[in-house]
């Protein structure tokens, strides 16, 4: 089952700031993945991406890509 839009962007935001970075809404506080992220389908998810760097390299060139 696909999760709806609101569980996308909860687990956005607490992957973003888990990793430090703010997300526009609040402050990063770096520290461990949700032990979420460690099970399925948001693991294999994140493996799927090239890990955590993966991910935040696909954000940043969807974000660059949507600013132009």
């Amino acid at each position: 089952m696909l999760p709806g839009v609101a569980e996308l962007v909860m687990h956005a935001r607490t992957f973003t700031r888990s990793r430090g970075l703010a997300d526009g809404v609040g402050e990063g506080a770096a520290g461990e993945l949700p032990a979420a992220w460690g099970s399925a389908p948001l693991s294999s998810a994140l493996i799927g991406f090239g890990g955590t760097d993966g991910v935040l390299d696909r954000a940043d060139g969807f974000l660059r890509a949507t600013a132009a």
